[in-house]
Order: structure tokens, then sequence, then C-alpha cells
């Protein structure tokens, strides 16, 4: 080599792996995430680096219930989403509140007798036995027609048809 020369080397940083969440939304709410970059429904994906822990918060919208997780997340609690690869996870909202259903067990007392016929109405006059009626608001020795009538229109009891 005949004369001094000048090197210049440039190194570049691995590049940190990333791995993608999507979430989805059914009926009306909105799931952000801390570290931040999803505000569902209007951003709904974002990279995270590999391994990252990832906190989805469901936020119901106005006379919305949230009802629960599903995907990679599940149940109704907290979701919390280990980015080990690409996740999806789904936050359903709806207008009924989950946590305010009643279910009515009727059984018959006595030597009487009675049956339910359509639409959840009594065909007859039954006593009510080991519910606790006054918790519903209902005073001891309705009749069953008048009881059911009441609570489905407080919004206590749902009749599945």
């Amino acid at each position: 080599m005949s004369g001094s020369r000048s090197v210049t080397a440039s190194f570049t940083t691995d590049l940190v792996p990333e791995t993608v969440l999507s979430v989805n939304t059914e009926g009306n709410g909105v799931v952000s995430s801390s570290p931040a970059g999803i505000s569902c429904p209007e951003d709904c994906s974002q990279a995270y680096t590999k391994n990252e822990a990832v906190v989805l918060t469901a936020n119901p919208g106005e006379g919305q219930f949230f009802v629960g997780w599903s995907g990679d997340c599940s149940g109704n609690g907290g979701c919390t989403v280990v980015m080990s690869s690409d996740r999806s996870v789904t936050a359903l909202f709806d207008s009924e509140n989950p946590a305010t259903d009643v279910l009515l067990s009727v059984e018959l007392a006595g030597t009487g007798s009675g049956e339910l016929g359509d639409a959840g109405r009594v065909n007859q006059e039954i006593t009510l036995s080991d519910v606790n009626l006054a918790s519903l608001g209902i005073e001891p020795g309705a009749e069953l027609s008048s009881i059911i009538d009441d609570l489905v229109a407080s919004g206590k009891l749902i009749v599945m048809e």
C-alpha cells in the first residue's frame, strides 16, 4: 500500500421482529390499547415488538354494554395479549346488559297444579317456591303471569322464544 487510505464502515442495528395485533368491534364501542396504537373502530391494527404485552380496554358507547372478548382473548374481564405471533381479538358490545338478566326458576308448591303455556304465560294460577320475590320487587302470592309481565316490563326477565 503506498500512502494513507481512508475507510468508512457503516453498521446497522438488527431489526427488531414485529408482530401485528388486529382488533375488531361488534356493536357500538371503542377498544384502546396500552402501549398506544389501537383505537378501534378507527385504528384497528398495530405492529408491536415480538413478545410485548399489550393491554386492551373496551369502552362501550352510549346505551351499550361490554359483553366480552373472542379470538386471542376470552371472557368479559381484562384482556392482555402477549405478542408472540400475530394476534386477533374481537370485542362484543350490545344494548342488552348481560349482568341484569334474571333466571326465574319456577316450582309448584302444595297440591295445586299448573303449566307454562306459550311465551312463558301461565294458563292458571300457581304459587312460586324457592324464589326471593321481594328481591325482584314482587309481592308474594302474585299470579305468575303478573310476575312474568312485571319482570319483562322492567327488563329483569328476557323471554326466549
